[in-house]
């Protein structure tokens, strides 16, 4: 989550950036070494079990409760008022 709504693209570059490098790091890493064990997926597999892992505990533990983000003298906005829904 984003400390105040200016750091919220910054936020959301890096996290594109590092997921497209993770992207490109994993396809390297995969070929790697299904050359050095003569085609077997096991390490590769096992590794990224173990990211998927690390980043479901990172999110439960490192993160903890997710809530909007409180804006100072900001009034919380109805969103199906705005649209019109409800009758009104």
């Amino acid at each position: 989550m984003a400390p105040t709504p200016d750091y919220v693209a910054s936020i959301g570059g890096i996290q594109n950036f590092t997921s497209n490098l993770a992207g490109i790091v994993i396809t390297t890493f995969t070929g790697l070494m299904l050359a050095l064990t003569k085609g077997s997926f096991t390490i590769p597999l096992v590794v990224a079990g173990g990211f998927c892992f690390l980043g479901a505990f990172s999110y439960l533990v490192i993160v903890g409760k997710i809530e909007p983000l409180r804006i100072p003298g900001a009034e919380p906005l109805d969103v199906a008022a705005s649209q019109g829904v409800g009758g009104r």
